[in-house]
């Protein structure tokens, strides 16, 4: 969702919540760790 062309207006927290996550830290952590980046520095890299 964070690269998706459709979501590419909607915030981060937004996104986090809609998918279950209930603390954006928890889920920022949790990319941080399974891809390398942040997921700010994720959509960055990955403009819609």
């Amino acid at each position: 969702m964070l690269a998706d062309i459709t979501h590419g207006r909607r915030k981060i927290i937004d996104i986090v919540l809609s998918i279950g996550f209930n603390d954006c830290a928890n889920f920022s952590r949790t990319f941080k760790e399974r891809y390398g980046l942040s997921p700010r520095d994720y959509r960055f890299l990955n403009p819609s």
